[in-house]
């Protein structure tokens, strides 16, 4: 196991070495926790921010709390604040003027670089960071990310921000990847006008309006992903409820813009089930001491940390699809299910670099699954992961290129459910399976992890090798394909081809509606089973858990 784990890591570094050239040294500050990043440790952002609705610009100070993990050897700090945004003053709290007069910054791009920070203590050093600008706006969100300013159909402002792909840095400095989240959660304070609600992350703490502009501050107390730090400005009326929990009563709250109260309402229907559902398969909600919330949003959804994106317009299905196209994805709001199952996978287990997104959209994606096997069995919930097959492309490997920032394939959510429908398969013990989704939750959870750790967990839990496995299906965009012979009614050739040389897949054949056979095929390797097998048997294996064409 561990030769083949080192191989594979040799294996990505060459490739990886290969595909240098075509980033350039923007993409490597960006994705890279490199010399300006890699010495101190962020523990918490106070945010403050304040958009100018009428110019759509917005201003603001954002206070990075860190410490120093490492020694440290007068490097310089690497800020993120992509153009046009830009920091117009900097000091570091605590210290002297004539200290604070040593502290320099340059632009390089959207990376500032702070010189000049002396005297720094290992713990509890917070740096000031003022901005202001216009920032970029998205023209497709969430999916093209930045600021988005619209109105309601009301004709009051609407003004969110959804960043995941472009990072946070788009609108406020801070330091822009993934593998650092700060220990002990972030505040924000909201300013909008007084007949506006601005909502955040977490809880809201406190709440004033002073001279016609309105001061919500709000805080969430776990770590989280920076592009999950969002505000939501709006006419917004929370509709609350109370769930009773795996750790007890959840506070959750749904901020409908005004006019949409009962469907809000109605929409906890869902919202139960999938928290249900959800607990059973994964534990507990990771945020108790955050609380839920759902906030309609001027666009489609996104997963932010208990402040979730919701623009699904109250409809069944994506938009009213279903986009496994077997009808049981247009019997529950998939924005809800979807997005909520990211406060699992993508925002309690984080990834540190977004080419291992797998392990965030993979595991959500395969969540619906699971969503839709409580409400209606198990084999509906295969049937739907099964029926995203169509939506697969196999362009490129799920696994992108390390250390630059770079977006991985969609082939990360349909091919990822099906990876991980594959592996339970395989496995072929339901409660073993759940049981290692829960333990994940509890190795993974409030830290950062790769791909290759989420790989060996697995195989180390179910004691199977899953390696070969992972080599094709994650680094490969080639797809296996199974040959079967019938020879006579009690015997089939089978063979493997159009993979790794080094893959290999157990099968449970199934003999009968309750017997199976377990083999193990490997690569290019015919081989006999003496099995009484009809044809429809195998028309059978191949349409369920296996993903081989």
């Amino acid at each position: 196991m561990q030769h083949k784990k080192l191989l594979l890591l040799f294996t990505l570094l060459i490739a990886s070495l290969q595909n240098f050239a075509q980033y350039s040294h923007a993409d490597t500050l960006r994705g890279t926790n490199g010399m300006g990043r890699r010495w101190w440790n962020i523990t918490k952002y106070d945010i403050v921010v304040e958009p100018n609705i009428a110019e759509q610009t917005i201003s603001g100070t954002v206070t990075i709390t860190f410490n120093l993990p490492a020694d440290y050897n007068g490097q310089p700090m690497q800020i993120d604040l992509q153009e046009p945004m830009h920091i117009d003053k900097i000091r570091l709290k605590g210290f002297s003027e004539r200290e604070q007069s040593d502290i320099t910054m340059q632009r390089e791009g959207n990376v500032y670089w702070i010189n000049g920070l002396r005297n720094l203590n290992y713990i509890g050093n917070q740096i000031e960071l003022q901005f202001s600008g216009k920032p970029i706006i998205a023209k497709n969100a969430p999916w093209d990310g930045g600021l988005i300013w619209k109105t309601d159909e009301n004709d009051y402002a609407w003004v969110s921000v959804a960043c995941q792909q472009k990072g946070a840095s788009v609108w406020y400095p801070c330091k822009d990847i993934q593998s650092d989240e700060p220990d002990s959660g972030a505040s924000m304070t909201i300013i909008c006008p007084e007949a506006l609600q601005g909502i955040g992350n977490g809880r809201l703490v406190n709440s004033k309006i002073e001279k016609g502009k309105r001061y919500n501050t709000w805080a969430v107390k776990n770590p989280i992903n920076n592009y999950n730090l969002v505000f939501y400005i709006g006419k917004y009326l929370p509709i609350k409820k109370t769930y009773d929990g795996k750790n007890g009563k959840l506070d959750c709250t749904f901020w409908a813009i005004e006019g949409n109260e009962k469907k809000a309402d109605a929409a906890y229907d869902d919202i139960f089930k999938m928290l249900q559902a959800f607990e059973k398969w994964f534990g507990a909600y990771p945020w108790y001491t955050d609380g839920y919330q759902l906030v309609e949003s001027p666009h489609l959804g996104m997963e932010h940390q208990s402040a979730i994106a919701y623009g699904n317009k109250y409809k069944k299905g994506y938009l009213g699809r279903d986009l496994s196209g077997t009808g049981w994805g247009k019997k529950w709001d998939y924005i809800i299910v979807h997005e909520s199952g990211h406060e699992w996978w993508g925002n309690h287990i984080s990834t540190n670099d977004i080419a291992d997104m797998w392990v965030h959209e993979g595991f959500t994606t395969f969540s619906e699954a699971l969503f839709v096997e409580e409400q209606f069995g198990k084999s509906a919930g295969e049937d739907y992961t099964i029926g995203m097959r169509s939506n697969i492309m196999n362009n490129d490997p799920m696994i992108a290129d390390y250390g630059v920032n770079k977006e991985p394939p969609g082939d990360i959510y349909y091919k990822g459910a099906n990876l991980l429908l594959m592996i339970r398969t395989i496995i072929n013990n339901d409660d073993k399976f759940k049981a290692m989704l829960i333990q994940m939750q509890k190795t993974f959870g409030n830290r950062t992890c790769n791909s290759i750790e989420i790989e060996t967990f697995i195989c180390q839990y179910a004691g199977i090798n899953f390696m070969p496995l992972f080599q094709q299906y994650l680094y490969t965009n080639q797809i296996p394909v199974l040959h079967t012979t019938i020879k006579s009614e009690e015997s089939v050739t089978l063979q493997i081809t159009n993979c790794n040389d080094n893959f290999e897949i157990i099968y449970h054949v199934p003999i009968s509606d309750t017997e199976f056979k377990t083999i193990t095929l490997k690569a290019n390797q015919a081989q006999e089973v003496n099995i009484k097998l009809k044809k429809s048997r195998w028309e059978q294996l191949q349409k369920k858990g296996y993903y081989l064409f």
